[in-house]
C-alpha cells in the first residue's frame, strides 16, 4: 500500500525532520544557508466550523509549507507565522539550511 500526499497526489518519502521556530533562529546551531520564503495555503471547508476548521486548516497549510521547505533541502524552518482571511490560512516563514 502507498501513502499518497492529500494534495497533488504525489508519493510521499520518508519525511525529513525539519525543525520550526517562529524565532529568527535556533538555539544552539547556526543558519548556513538561506533558501527563501516559503508558504503553505490552505482553504478553511465551510461544512466544519468553528475550531475544528481553524485547526485543520492550519495544519493543511503547514503540511503545504513543510513539503515546500523539503523541496528545497531546507532543514529548518525560522520567523514561522500563520495570516488568515474568512476563507483562507497561510502558514509562511524562510527555509533555511542549519548545522551546530
Amino acid at each position: 500500500m502507498t501513502d499518497e500526499s492529500p494534495y497533488r497526489g504525489s508519493a510521499l518519502a520518508p519525511p525529513r525532520q525539519i525543525v520550526v521556530t517562529t524565532g529568527p533562529d535556533v538555539p544552539g546551531f547556526r543558519i548556513t544557508h538561506i533558501f527563501a520564503v516559503v508558504n503553505g495555503v490552505a482553504l478553511r471547508t465551510k461544512e466544519v466550523g468553528g475550531y475544528a476548521a481553524a485547526r485543520a486548516a492550519r495544519e493543511a497549510a503547514v503540511a503545504r509549507l513543510l513539503e515546500e521547505a523539503r523541496a528545497l533541502g531546507a532543514n529548518a524552518i525560522v520567523s514561522m507565522r500563520f495570516d488568515s482571511t474568512a476563507d483562507e490560512v497561510c502558514a509562511y516563514g524562510t527555509a533555511v539550511a542549519i548545522a551546530q
